[in-house]
Order: structure tokens, then C-alpha cells, then sequence
């Protein structure tokens, strides 16, 4: 009896150990067409659609050294989303912009999409201020979605500081900003320029009563898929790897446009 339990634990000494799985996290805030929830809840947009095939494929490069289970996208207000990110261990975050101030609160994977901002108003025959410092000391009041880039921005541009008069006015969802401009509760807001016609269709306000005041070149920079700071080594290397060479091959190129030529 003695022998055989010997000859039982040595055997399990031999056999080779089973890899947990890790459990993925995946936040965002709604931003269509790159992410945003479809009409049964599930998720759509071509950056979430980029980004499950990478993990597929990442799966298929780590084999059974490192497995992992991704949870359903979860969408969250900017702020809330930021916050997971940076608190929740193996957790990723789609379409971030990279910016100083955030710059080590996160492991940056790879570029998911480009990104164009400006700012907008209510379309009017009063001439168009030319840059960012024009507003200042005008009293104006311009909507900012809380805790995003923009806000952050203006912020350290000095809009909405004393002695500047202009006011911020923060909402939890950057769509908010197109009705309360129409309605002439805001004078201007930044918004994607991407989703400006779905945005304005979701919240059934016609877009031609609101027109492009100028670019915002500072914040028109490329969108990052982050990561929580102690994700698994293994596999945010060979995400990058792969977000990367399916970008170089065209991957998000032909999703986006997908997106484009899908619309009416």
C-alpha cells in the first residue's frame, strides 16, 4: 500500500503543472463607431472588433502557457473607466488618449484608432474665434466631458481658471454637449469628428445646426488600447505583437473603412 501511494505522488510530481487562467477585465466609454454597445447590449465598433481578434490571436501565439478568459466590454463613464483600469489587475482599456498626465497610471499596448477633435458650435454668422486662446475672457461656457483629455487640457491652457471668466461645464457623457449647444445652454464643446453625425442622430438632434469652430491639433492624436500596470507581462507583450502586426497588415484600415462604407 505504502509503495503504491509512493509510486501515485511521484507521479503527480511529474505531471506537468495546469496554467491558471486569467481573468480579462475590458473597460471603455461609449464611443461609436470605435466601441459602443449594440441594440441587445453586446458590444460593436470596429476598435472592440480589432481588439477581440487580436486577443484570439494572442491566445493561439501563448498556447497553453498562458491562458486567459476576456469578460464582456464594459462600458462606463470616462472618469469611472479610468479609475477601473488603474485598480483592477489584468484589465484593459479601449480607446484612451495618451496623455502626460496619465502617462504612468497605465501600460500603453498599441495605437487602435485615429483621432480627430475639434470644437464646435451652434452653426451662427458671428465670425469664428481662430484658436484656443481666443476664448479667453469672453465669458464663455464650454461643455467638457468630465475627466476627459479635453478638460485636462483646457484646463492647463488656462480656460476656466481664474482670472479667465470661462466656465467648464462637465458631463458625465460628451454626447450630452450637442443637444445643450443647440438648446444654447453651452457655446462650444470639442467633439470626435468621426462620430459627430451617429452622435447627433442617437441624441435627435440635427447636425446641421451645429458647425466646426477649428481643430484642435494638441488633442488630435492617435488612440491607445491601455492596461492595468500589473497585467501579465506575457500577455501584454504578445497583445502588442499582435495589435501591431494586424495593424501594419491593414487589419484596422479595412474595419474602419467597413464602418464607413456601412453607413447610410
Amino acid at each position: 500500500m505504502r509503495s503504491c501511494l509512493c509510486a501515485i505522488l511521484l507521479l503527480l510530481t511529474t505531471l506537468p503543472a495546469v496554467a491558471d487562467t486569467l481573468a480579462i477585465k475590458l473597460f471603455a466609454s461609449e464611443f461609436p463607431p470605435l466601441q459602443y454597445p449594440g441594440p441587445d447590449g453586446d458590444a460593436q465598433g470596429y476598435v472592440h472588433q480589432f481588439l477581440q481578434e487580436a486577443l484570439q490571436r494572442t491566445q493561439q501565439q501563448l498556447g497553453t502557457d498562458v491562458t486567459f478568459k476576456a469578460d464582456p466590454l464594459s462600458f462606463l463613464p470616462l472618469k469611472r473607466a479610468l479609475l477601473n483600469v488603474q485598480t483592477t489587475p489584468n484589465s484593459l482599456l479601449l480607446s484612451v488618449a495618451r496623455t502626460p498626465d496619465r502617462e504612468q497610471d497605465m501600460l500603453w499596448v498599441a495605437v487602435v484608432s485615429p483621432y480627430d477633435i475639434w470644437l464646435y458650435r451652434k452653426r451662427s454668422t458671428q465670425p469664428k474665434p481662430t484658436d484656443i486662446l481666443a476664448l479667453r475672457g469672453k465669458g464663455y461656457r464650454i461643455g467638457v466631458q468630465d475627466g476627459s483629455n479635453v478638460q485636462e487640457w483646457l484646463l492647463k491652457q488656462g480656460i476656466g481658471q481664474s482670472p479667465d471668466n470661462t466656465v467648464l461645464d462637465p458631463v458625465p457623457q460628451n454626447a450630452l454637449n450637442l443637444g445643450k449647444a443647440v438648446m444654447g445652454r453651452i457655446d462650444f464643446f470639442a467633439h470626435p469628428d468621426i462620430s459627430l453625425g451617429l452622435r447627433a442622430r442617437e441624441q435627435r438632434v440635427d447636425a446641421r445646426q451645429l458647425e466646426p469652430v477649428f481643430r484642435l491639433d494638441a488633442l488630435s492624436t492617435p488612440l491607445w488600447l491601455a492596461a492595468n500596470k500589473q497585467t501579465d507581462p506575457r500577455l501584454i507583450g504578445a497583445l502588442r505583437q499582435q495589435l501591431q502586426q494586424m495593424a501594419q497588415q491593414g487589419r484596422l484600415d479595412a474595419l474602419q473603412k467597413a464602418w464607413h462604407d456601412a453607413q447610410p
